[in-house]
């Protein structure tokens, strides 16, 4: 769906799916809900809603845990409208009556329900739909749906389990998932009606959105699980070796390995990026514009071989390697290369360390040097998941060990080393005389600064052609260890990056001052919170702030312990006033500006802690229902004053 001109500054609402709920929804958000978010968001003047992805996800309640790229989720499925639901009536009351309450949603039960009430109306349809031509069209012409719907068969089948733990058809050839097809016929042909009903309720509901000018922003996260239909249907496609995540930063020092397996570009290259072009293509049939989830994933990512469990022995790919012979034009000779890819320790040092030799003399995790055991180092190659075994203490002292070095090694080719992102606080380095310290430093800092191109080269060429694709507008969620080739890329090909306010900070600067929204890039989207923060009531509450600061920001003389209708309303105006092009707010950052429409407390609005497992991440909802909202005019027309004030700047 084509983004029409920019003719003024432009405002929105962000929101996952599964948290709307109105008089029509059952246990969750649904496709059709759609029309009322945005029939309020036209009250209110905004232009476009931003959805979090809504990829089958299967019991899974996080959306970035996709099992396909290109299937919807059948839990937003309005059951109620698909021909066949109507002797259902009451089961879907009854549901309705004990699960829809404004309190956060149990998103498996809800999938469990729907999925087999989907069956039951399935089994008493089918002589009917065996002969639905329009649903055969629809499978003709979207052919990704043939290997999802046979993978999800086969997952049913397997009792839910991965792929990988399969007996058998773990790596199927085309030839083998187009005879699954034929075979199981009526089985597969299942999951393509549930996808033929999600698309058009989904499709349907964007076109309504758009008759009444308000767009859609979808988002296409860069990875997909290792458990989905396109890894286990296009394995050459994926380097099923490594893992990607993000490299250590202030907030996890030991960098991230999300689990999620890497590209192989260079295969993908081969076909155009045809996969990638599909996943687009995709998309485009029912969003305006789109996210580009983890951007700096296009210009490097950060890969970690499969058998670790963190992120810290990993590399930014693709990346231009040290190669030995280039360190020994550096000056440097063989054997510091060799002690700074993996150094030796005698007994005396490992037991300094909290390591006895002979106690873990029979354990693979060391190899003895010239002959005897009076040294030691760790045995090449050796991955993190060994020691799970390992009491908590001699397991940190292994990490401890493994984390001194100033180069990293690969397995796939050894003769390529690559910098440890903490090199510079290793004892190998700080052992070093003052001289050699310098000649490191100049060498890994000379080969920084041509990565820097070379990314950006990457970068370039890979957004350009997604960029191309299509007819939405592109924005790039752009946080993280950022290389300076990304902001000149970005805008160079009209994308637009992302401004979150509280990590808008000057930090090469005392105080890291918050940067100006009126500095903000034009060619920005801002926002004073995403998914994966807290947000605004909470973020005031915890006081993750420079109150100091953003008093003087306000100009205001005094600030609150919390988050005031007024103070909310101030801090809603600041973000409308930023320079970006569109200023999209969580709706629940919205919501907080008028005390009686938030939720019981600011912890229950967080819709995701990063990196931990609870009962409370992906099931956030709002606390009123869309018929409210929709009913509520004075609320209306606070937001519209808002939104008005930056609608009528001039661009």
């Amino acid at each position: 769906m084509k983004y029409s001109d920019i003719t003024h500054f432009q405002s929105g609402v962000s929101l996952p799916l599964s948290g709307l709920w109105s008089t029509e929804s059952v246990g969750i958000g649904e496709y059709p809900d759609l029309m009322k978010l945005a029939t309020w968001a036209h009250e209110c003047e905004m232009d476009l809603i931003q959805l979090l992805p809504l990829n089958d996800t299967g019991e899974q309640s996080s959306p970035y845990s996709a099992l396909s790229a290109f299937a919807l989720n059948p839990t937003y499925l309005r059951l109620g409208s698909i021909p066949g639901f109507e002797a259902y009536k009451e089961e879907l009351a009854d549901w309705k009556s004990k699960y829809d309450t404004p309190t956060r949603i149990d998103y498996s039960q809800t999938y469990r329900f729907k999925i087999n009430l989907l069956r039951d109306v399935f089994e008493h349809t089918k002589p009917d739909l065996l002969k639905d031509s329009d649903l055969h069209t629809w499978i003709q012409d979207n052919s990704w749906v043939r290997v999802y719907s046979v993978y999800r068969m086969l997952k049913k089948k397997n009792n839910q389990a991965s792929w990988i733990d399969w007996t058998e058809l773990r790596d199927p050839s085309t030839k083998e998932i187009d005879q699954l097809w034929v075979k199981n016929y009526e089985s597969v042909l299942f999951y393509a009606w549930i996808q033929y009903w999600c698309e058009k309720q989904f499709q349907a509901a964007a076109q309504d959105c758009e008759a009444i000018g308000v767009k859609i922003k979808g988002d296409i996260p860069i990875l997909i699980s290792e458990d989905s239909a396109d890894v286990w249907g296009h394995r050459q496609l994926f380097d099923m070796n490594n893992r990607a995540g993000a490299p250590p930063d202030m907030f996890c020092t030991d960098g991230q390995n999300w689990r999620f397996p890497c590209y192989q570009w260079d295969v993908l290259k081969t076909s155009n990026y045809q996969w990638w072009k599909d996943r687009l293509q995709q998309a485009s049939k029912f969003y305006h514009a789109f996210r580009i989830d983890h951007v700096l994933g296009f210009f490097r990512i950060w890969q970690t071989p499969e058998k670790h469990n963190s992120g810290m022995l990993g590399r930014f790919v693709p990346s231009q390697a040290f190669k030995v012979t280039e360190l020994q034009t550096a000056g440097f000779h063989e054997g510091q290369i060799l002690h700074w890819t993996n150094p030796s320790y005698s007994v005396e040092e490992l037991q300094a360390r909290g390591l006895d030799p002979l106690t873990l003399a029979n354990q693979p995790f060391f190899e003895g040097l010239f002959g005897n055991t009076t040294h030691f180092k760790l045995r090449s190659f050796l991955g993190e998941n060994e020691l799970k075994n390992l009491d908590e203490q001699t397991r940190n002292n292994f990490l401890r060990l493994m984390s001194n070095r100033i180069f990293n090694q690969y397995e796939e080719n050894p003769s390529q080393l690559y910098p440890f992102w903490y090199w510079y606080e290793s004892d190998v380095y700080k052992n070093e005389s003052p001289e050699i310290q310098e000649r490191i430093r100049q060498v890994l800092g000379d080969k920084e600064q041509s990565q820097d191109q070379f990314w950006g080269e990457n970068g370039h060429g890979l957004l350009k052609m997604m960029r191309d694709e299509t007819d939405m507008l592109v924005c790039a969620e752009d946080l993280g260890v950022v290389p300076n080739c990304v902001a000149p890329t970005l805008a160079n090909l009209n994308i637009l990056s992302l401004k979150i306010e509280r990590w808008a900070r000057n930090y090469h600067e005392a105080g890291d001052p918050y940067i100006p929204v009126e500095e903000y890039p034009r060619l920005s989207v801002c926002s004073p919170a995403c998914h994966d923060t807290s947000n605004l009531r909470l973020w005031w509450d915890e006081k993750d702030l420079d109150v100091e600061q953003y008093k003087n920001l306000l100009g205001w003389d005094e600030l609150p312990d919390y988050l005031t209708d007024d103070l909310a309303y101030a801090v809603v105006a600041r973000n409308l006033s930023a320079n970006s092009l569109i200023a999209i707010l969580p709706l629940q950052d919205w919501l907080s500006i008028d005390y009686d429409l938030r939720s019981p407390t600011s912890e229950e609005e967080r819709i995701n802690i990063p990196g931990t497992q609870n009962d409370t991440n992906w099931n956030w909802r709002m606390a009123v229902s869309l018929d409210e909202l929709e009913n509520n005019s004075l609320f209306i027309q606070k937001m519209k004053n808002l939104i008005l004030i930056r609608k009528s700047r001039p661009l």
